[in-house]
């Protein structure tokens, strides 16, 4: 299980947020208790105030040539082969000095030793690089607290900011300015390895002020670093639901606040301040980009009333709209407490009767019906109305999943289709295929309506002659005048299906 996280880890660039990870490897207490007591290869950092997993090792390179020390516990590889697959000098007359055979004797003793016998080189490659320090270059703190800094100066000139948010500042934001490309070639960094560089230089940097909070606890300091920031279930007291919402943007791989600003410039206010933020569940909370989001494509608010004639209101007092992805796949550490809905499904179809809500009898043909755009009424006695959520005169709602576009990473997720109408009443999904009303490629797909959707759910999206307006749901043509029908359903997701994935 240990080297299943690692390798799901470093697929994603080396860190990985910790909802994300429990949530896509099963037993979420299983995988908490493996990264709590492994802190030698997995540290809870916080990032802006999500909390990833960031993968490290203690393997090192050997820097000595044709090393013959039997006690040796380095990697026996060139670095060149190690970061690129090839070295150049392989062909050259005098040849390379160092080992080409990752798997060798001596280095599969020391992969074995430190788990990492089933590492890919890539993947070895990647944990190296965020664990040694000596195979990159550091970021010179001068340059970017004063601006100035001596001219030969061995560390990147770059902004420390961008690693981890937007920054508009003067200095440099990327790895391609002329400086940093020489230091980065005077180390043997390949220009295949420039992409993972912000990451790697982000989780780095989480690393080192997790390690410092661990310096501080154990010498019984306050003021260099909050106890609690390193604490993996340190904002568990709170539930899911002071973690950020679903409609809160992606983002963030900065280092939190407390981490980056009052601890950098030693101000206790600032640090108590967050303390205090922590404890009451002081954080901004937005509306779940899934949850019940009515079929139409409308978001619906629900009263407090019927949140508690449902029986699932959650600590807030806001009705469960959104069905929990970790229950789906065996367990739920929240439990009773968890503030999202149970189901073993990732839709539910209620209808309200005597001012209960019930679950509806055939909710998986139901969704069927609703997936599929052609349908505006299901084919229940009484039917249910796609559009109106009404079944008779009762009231009609969907639970379901976080929104795939939120988190694509996330099994389980719930995958929106956009469609339109022509003029002969067929529907067609929005992709990048034919534009069947001018015969040309059409350049809106599902994906990017959806996103926009989330964006903004009152938007006009205007792409060739067309425009889209979410808020009536129609495309018009803007040259004549057409109008046509446009419906938003999610994808179908079959019992045996959702079996297959947990």
């Amino acid at each position: 299980m240990e080297t299943e996280i690692l390798r799901y880890i470093l697929t994603s660039h080396g860190s990985v947020d910790r909802e994300e990870l429990e949530c896509n490897l099963g037993d979420a207490a299983l995988t908490a208790d493996i990264i709590r007591n492994n802190n030698d290869k997995f540290m809870a950092c916080s990032f802006s105030g999500t909390w990833k997993v960031v993968v490290r090792s203690g393997v090192r390179l050997c820097r000595v040539r044709e090393c013959q020390r039997g006690d040796c516990e380095g990697l026996h590889l060139c670095k060149n082969l190690l970061f690129s697959g090839d070295c150049q000098f392989q062909q050259s007359r005098k040849g390379c000095s160092f080992s080409h055979d990752l798997k060798s004797d001596n280095n599969l003793e020391v992969l074995t030793k430190f788990g990492l016998e089933t590492l890919k080189r890539t993947e070895v490659c990647l944990l190296l690089l965020q664990s040694d320090d000596s195979l990159l270059p550091q970021i010179c703190h001068d340059y970017n607290n004063r601006s100035v800094c001596q001219d030969e100066c061995p560390r990147l000139h770059i902004c420390e900011h961008f690693l981890y948010q937007d920054c508009y500042c003067h200095r440099p934001h990327d790895f391609s300015d002329p400086r940093t490309l020489k230091l980065l070639r005077d180390k043997r960094i390949p220009e295949q390895l420039h992409g993972v560089l912000k990451s790697v230089y982000a989780n780095k940097r989480a690393l080192w002020w997790a390690d410092r909070g661990n310096r501080s606890r154990e010498s019984g300091s306050e003021a260099a670093y909050s106890s609690e920031v390193n604490e993996y279930e340190a904002e568990d007291d709170g539930g899911p639901d002071d973690q950020k919402s679903s409609e809160d943007s992606d983002s963030s791989s900065s280092v939190s606040t407390n981490q980056s600003e009052g601890s950098r410039h030693g101000d206790p206010r600032r640090r108590e301040g967050g303390r205090r933020d922590r404890t009451r569940g002081n954080r901004r909370k937005t509306p779940s980009a899934a949850g019940s989001v009515e079929p139409n494509g409308r978001y619906r608010q629900y009263d407090r009333s019927d949140a508690k004639r449902d029986g699932t209101q959650n600590r807030g007092g806001k009705g469960k709209t959104e069905i929990c992805m970790f229950y789906i796949r065996g367990k739920c550490k929240d439990e009773g407490n968890c503030p999202k809905a149970h189901d073993k499904m990732p839709y539910r179809w209620k209808v309200k009767r005597n001012g209960l809500w019930d679950t509806m009898a055939d909710n998986e043909r139901i969704e069927r019906e609703y997936c599929d755009p052609r349908n505006t009424y299901s084919t229940d006695c009484p039917p249910v109305h796609f559009d109106t959520l009404m079944s008779g005169n009762n009231k009609v709602r969907r639970l379901s999943t976080l929104n795939y576009v939120v988190k694509p990473q996330y099994t389980h997720t719930t995958l929106w289709f956009w469609y339109f109408e022509d003029h002969n009443g067929h529907w067609h999904q929005y992709s990048a295929t034919m534009d069947l009303f001018e015969q040309r490629p059409i350049i809106i797909t599902s994906e990017k309506l959806e996103q926009m959707y989330q964006t903004d759910r009152e938007d006009v999206v205007k792409f060739l002659s067309f425009e889209l307006s979410f808020k009536s749901m129609k495309q018009t043509d803007r040259k004549s005048g057409a109008k046509w029908l446009v419906r938003r359903r999610p994808r179908f997701v079959s019992a045996a299906e959702v079996e297959t994935k947990r």
